[in-house]
């Protein structure tokens, strides 16, 4: 194998504890049948063939993100993949803190998920969980304490010549930005940091449209699952999911 970026020590984690919350193994889905391609989609299962070195993500996107950090580094430019696969308990983490950080600064009901979804998906919805999707920063410079800010990838940020260079180079590799600055796009916000691995990308977000959420939500042990209204998911599927760029629809 090729040359690997660097990154921080990936650990995939079921049954964790968050405070008093349990995150749930992935047993939690029995009763909900559902094929094991849509566990890979829905970040229950892991997909096949994630490479697991220096980033985790699917052999072919991993060989592509390798060509990008080899042609990055003859520019001074060290790729480094700070987020890469994500599993369904893993996200559920993420959505956990973040729920309980906004409950203790006064949001209540739908305004703690319109919070947390400014960034963060609902656990099962996350790109991150096809292994097709990273979060990068640049290894070179001196990395801040919150490094997935906006301020650090424009206006002479610590990573805005990475930023500007894959804005450049990295569709040449196949990888697209997924949370564009774009007027058009609505759901989360602005991303720089977020580049998807087109060709696998998309025909899973085709497949995962068909994957039925309220069912799924349903059978979740998850905090404000009861503001999951109808309502709430189909925006969330229109805005959210579907808030990406043009060039990562199906």
């Amino acid at each position: 194998m090729g040359f690997k970026c660097d990154r921080k020590g990936f650990i995939i984690k079921s049954g964790l504890f968050l405070g008093s919350v349990v995150l749930m193994p992935q047993s939690v889905f029995s009763n909900f049948f559902l094929s094991d391609y849509e566990r890979v989609l829905l970040g229950i299962n892991e997909p096949e063939d994630l490479i697991k070195s220096n980033y985790v993500l699917r052999k072919e996107a991993g060989e592509s993100f390798e060509q990008m950090c080899l042609k990055a580094k003859e520019v001074g430019i060290e790729i480094y993949s700070q987020s890469s696969y994500r599993s369904y308990n893993r996200q559920l983490a993420i959505w956990e803190r973040k729920y309980e950080k906004y409950k203790s600064q006064g949001y209540s009901g739908k305004n703690i998920l319109k919070k947390i979804i400014e960034y963060s998906t609902i656990p099962g919805t996350s790109r991150h969980h096809w292994g097709t999707d990273l979060d990068v920063i640049d290894k070179s410079q001196s990395m801040p304490s919150d490094p997935l800010l906006e301020k650090h990838y424009i206006n002479g940020g610590v990573y805005a010549k990475m930023y500007d260079w894959l804005l450049e180079n990295a569709n040449y590799v196949g990888f697209y930005q997924v949370y564009t600055k774009s007027s058009q796009r609505k759901g989360f916000e602005f991303e720089p940091w977020h580049w998807s691995y087109k060709s696998l990308a998309i025909p899973m977000l085709k497949d995962y449209l068909d994957i039925d959420l309220k069912k799924f939500f349903n059978e979740m042990t998850i905090s404000g699952k009861d503001n999951l209204s109808n309502d709430f998911i189909r925006e969330y599927k229109e805005s959210y999911i579907l808030g990406i760029d043009s060039e990562l629809f199906p």
